[in-house]
């Protein structure tokens, strides 16, 4: 039923939104060393320093400030290479169980979801962590792909536009952008 796929991306996508513009304070600090790589991410004019630099933001994303959440993140990504993506789920449950404010634990699990076809649960995941994190152009990313899988075009377009805007290195993003662009405007013709 795509249609009602689409109407409840779209009303999953309000939500998003409304969540990002307010985001509630995370648990842990984000500091200025992000904002810097951040704005070193969007002017590096060179594809190697591009790749440094998103290296470590995502390094820093990924530390919880618990070592043993640590653990048990470096666990479920694991589960997910074997393609075991129950026990996935399952791990990341223990992760944003014991630090909610950590917005990779959010985004992993909504990963897991939505590599187990759970399109919809994965949005709900996805839009704790941009709450907590709406600079994440990886959960952005993964909004894209899970709109896209609910046919919800105008919603994938949207959040891909937001993950190239955060950081306009996303290659494979920016083609599946245009993808999609294409796609919609063959849907008015």
């Amino acid at each position: 039923m795509p249609g009602m796929q689409h109407l409840l991306a779209a009303a999953t996508l309000a939500v998003v939104l409304s969540t990002c513009a307010t985001p509630p304070a995370p648990e842990r600090p984000r500091g200025p060393d992000l904002d810097i790589l951040l704005a070193r991410l969007q002017a590096a004019g060179d594809p190697r320093e591009a790749e440094r630099i998103e290296t470590l933001i995502l390094e820093a994303w990924s530390r919880s400030g618990d070592a043993g959440v640590d653990a048990l993140m470096v666990e479920g990504v694991r589960a997910l290479y074997r393609r075991d993506h129950r026990t996935a789920v399952a791990i990341f449950n223990e992760v944003v169980a014991a630090v909610p404010g950590f917005a990779d634990g959010w985004r992993w699990r909504g990963t897991a979801r939505y590599l187990a076809g759970d399109h919809l649960a994965a949005v709900v995941d996805l839009r704790h962590s941009l709450a907590l994190e709406p600079r994440h152009f990886g959960a952005w990313l993964a909004v894209a792909r899970a709109f896209a899988e609910l046919e919800a075009l105008e919603e994938a377009i949207f959040a891909y536009r937001v993950a190239l805007g955060l950081n306009p290195h996303l290659n494979e993003a920016r083609q599946r952008l245009h993808a999609l662009e294409e796609t919609l405007a063959g849907l008015a013709i």
